[in-house]
C-alpha cells in the first residue's frame, strides 16, 4: 500500500503549495477598490490640500466630462472668473443636471451657502461659451466659472410672479430693471456669503485681478442676462469692491 501513501502525500503537499501561493500572491486592485479608496473621507481630506480644490467645500463631485485639459495659463492657473445662476430650483438638481449634460462648470453655490466643486481650478469647464473680457476670448481656456442656484428673471402676470418654466414663484422678487428684465429671484444672503468668501479665496490664491471677475452677461452681451438682478448690488462694480 505504500503507492497509495505516496500518492496521498503528494496530493497534500501540492494543495499546501498552491495554498501559500495564493496566500502571498499579490493582487492588482480592482477599480471597485480604486473607488472606495476615493470615497474615503481622509482621501478626500487629502485632495482637498491640493491648490486647485478649495478647501471650504461643501463636497467634491467630480463632472465626469469636465476638466478634460489643462486651463491655457502660465502654470495653468486661472486668470479670472465668471459668474453665473443656474435657471434651477435646487442644488441636487444642479449638480446631477452637469454631471449628465455636455455643460460644466468649476463651482456651484446652493441656497444654503454650500459649495460643490466639481472640475479642479487648473482645468477647463465649459460654461462660458462665446465670450470676451479684457483682451481674452473664448473665456473657458482661461477663467473658472461660477454657478449661484437661482431661477433668475421672472415674469409678472394677473398680480402673480413667474418662473422661466411657467411655475409660480412664491418668493419675494426682486425689482430692479436690467438686462431686458423687471423681477428677479434674488441670492440668499448665505450664497452672497459664500461667493464673496469663494471669490477672495481664488483672488489671493491665483493673484487673480479684481477687475477679472466678470458676470456672464458681461463676457457675453446681448446673449447672456446672468447673474444681474440676482445679487444684491446694484452693478458689478459694487460687487468688485467687496472682493
Amino acid at each position: 500500500m505504500k503507492w497509495l501513501t505516496d500518492l496521498i502525500n503528494c496530493f497534500f503537499n501540492k494543495k499546501q503549495n498552491n495554498r501559500t501561493t495564493r496566500k502571498n500572491r499579490v493582487v492588482a486592485p480592482t477599480t471597485t477598490d480604486l473607488l472606495d479608496t476615493v470615497k474615503k473621507p481622509d482621501t478626500l481630506v487629502e485632495l482637498k490640500s491640493i491648490p486647485w480644490i478649495y478647501p471650504h467645500n461643501h463636497s467634491y463631485q467630480a463632472d465626469p466630462d469636465g476638466g478634460k485639459k489643462p486651463l491655457n495659463t502660465p502654470e495653468n492657473k486661472p486668470i479670472g472668473v465668471v459668474l453665473h445662476h443656474t435657471v434651477t430650483y435646487n442644488l441636487n438638481g444642479t449638480v446631477n443636471f452637469f454631471k449628465n449634460n455636455a455643460v460644466d462648470v468649476h463651482f456651484i453655490i446652493g441656497h444654503d451657502g454650500e459649495v460643490v466643486q466639481m472640475v479642479d481650478c487648473n482645468r477647463t469647464a465649459a460654461h462660458a461659451g462665446v465670450s470676451y473680457w479684457n483682451g481674452k476670448t473664448n473665456l473657458n481656456n482661461y477663467y473658472i466659472g461660477i454657478e449661484i442656484v437661482n431661477l433668475g428673471p421672472l415674469t409678472k402676470k394677473n398680480g402673480k410672479y413667474y418662473d422661466a418654466y411657467g411655475n409660480i414663484f412664491k418668493g419675494e422678487p426682486r425689482i430692479r430693471k436690467t438686462q431686458g428684465y423687471e423681477y428677479w429671484e434674488p441670492f440668499t444672503s448665505k450664497q452672497e456669503q459664500s461667493l464673496i468668501k469663494l471669490c477672495k479665496w481664488l483672488k489671493t490664491n491665483y493673484n487673480i485681478p479684481t477687475e477679472n471677475f466678470a458676470a456672464h452677461f458681461e463676457v457675453s452681451p446681448n446673449r447672456k442676462n446672468d447673474p444681474a438682478g440676482g445679487l444684491s448690488d446694484i452693478t458689478m462694480d459694487d460687487f468688485r469692491k467687496k472682493i
